[in-house]
């Protein structure tokens, strides 16, 4: 197996959401369904939304072109307002979901993230792996969602300061569901 190297590792963990850094990636489409909160996309083959949520769909910022789309709550809490980043990782090779998610997994702790819990969870029939996290110094929390098919691995990521967390996540959890391959 193939290791990326150090500095796409590094991308993949803070693009996920935290701080929104994200690394060369192709510019991915923009939302194509009329129905609000729905971002549909066949080149990347996926749909989602944001269900039965007041969460709010917006366009990704250009500048971080592997985030293809974003959700975020309705208010903020605390001066911060939660949001579900949805980024989108080619890959050279197909790989699996274990194949893909071992690649970053044991680096989580060298970036500052503590690891509560990890286990492979059933969306809607599709095989994902959960995994939750705590970046101690940033006093943020987030779960991470990993779809693997073909070329193509999605991450869902649900961030939200510590304390708030816990009530941003019942949404956060109600968009993945909605998470559908073409």
């Amino acid at each position: 197996m193939k290791i990326k190297p150090m500095s796409n590792l590094w991308i993949f963990v803070f693009g996920l959401g935290l701080t929104l850094i994200a690394g060369p990636v192709q510019s991915l489409p923009r939302p194509t369904s009329s129905e609000p909160g729905q971002f549909v996309s066949p080149k990347l083959g996926f749909r989602i939304s944001a269900g039965n949520t007041a969460w709010l769909h917006e366009v990704p910022p250009k500048s971080i072109p592997s985030i293809a789309t974003i959700y975020k709550a309705p208010q903020t809490q605390n001066g911060v307002q939660a949001a579900f980043t949805v980024r989108v990782d080619r890959l050279d090779k197909s790989l699996s979901l274990a194949q893909y998610v071992r690649r970053f997994m044991q680096d989580y702790h060298r970036f500052g993230f503590d690891v509560l819990q990890s286990q492979r969870v059933n969306i809607e029939g599709q095989d994902g792996f959960l995994i939750d996290l705590i970046n101690r110094d940033a006093e943020k929390q987030l779960r991470q969602i990993v779809l693997v098919k073909d070329k193509t691995a999605v991450i869902l990521t649900c961030r939200d300061q510590q304390e708030s967390f816990n009530h941003s996540l019942r949404a956060c959890n109600e968009i993945a569901r909605q998470f559908r391959w073409l």
